[in-house]
């Protein structure tokens, strides 16, 4: 006996025709398709569907925010104390590292310059982007550096620089002024 067209089966998909209605189950026909997406946008809070009132609702502050010394006055946008800009020291005031590449970098406007900066991966693996002060240096690939957190105002990304007068970096040459941040000794 011959199986017509409306009640034969689709092979592989487990549907049937019945009535020209292609259907696996009769409440697919009833239930929302869209409403398994749609539902996992407004999970479950304690403030409900639309998240906290206007009262609790807090524009969280930024990273510089937080970075200021006065990172008291943010406490109530955000309750965190205040946080390091050199976050790769992980608190330490100095770290030990390794000079990976060393280039020229020019600083932004309105300043015009050559500055002489070095990639550097720490003891803690961490890779960092520091800036190497005063005239003159003797860095190279695998170079041996002491970092310290200090950022340069007129480079974008330069939250470390290089102790001078430590490892294989070598003091400023004919410095006076200022010996203390270049390592130079006190002259007789």
């Amino acid at each position: 006996m011959p199986v017509s067209a409306s009640t034969r089966s689709l092979s592989g998909f487990g549907m049937s025709l019945v009535g020209g209605l292609r259907t696996s189950n009769i409440s697919d026909c009833f239930s929302d398709p869209m409403g398994a997406k749609r539902n996992h946008r407004y999970k479950k809070s304690k403030w409900g569907r639309y998240g906290p009132g206007p009262f609790l609702r807090r524009n969280r502050p930024s990273i510089h925010q937080l970075a200021k010394p006065q990172a008291k006055r943010y406490r109530n946008k955000w309750p965190r104390g205040r946080i390091w800009l050199s976050g790769a020291l992980k608190g330490a005031p100095h770290k030990k590292g390794v000079v990976t590449k060393v280039y020229i970098k020019n600083p932004k406007k309105p300043n015009s310059a050559n500055r002489k900066v070095c990639n550097v991966t720490l003891s803690n693996k961490e890779k960092i982007r520091a800036t190497i002060p005063g005239i003159g240096h003797n860095l190279f690939e695998h170079s041996s550096v002491l970092i310290r957190g200090g950022r340069s105002r007129d480079l974008i990304g330069f939250h470390y620089k290089v102790v001078r007068g430590k490892y294989d970096c070598k003091p400023v040459i004919g410095r006076k002024t200022s010996r203390s941040k270049y390592g130079v000794k006190k002259p007789k």
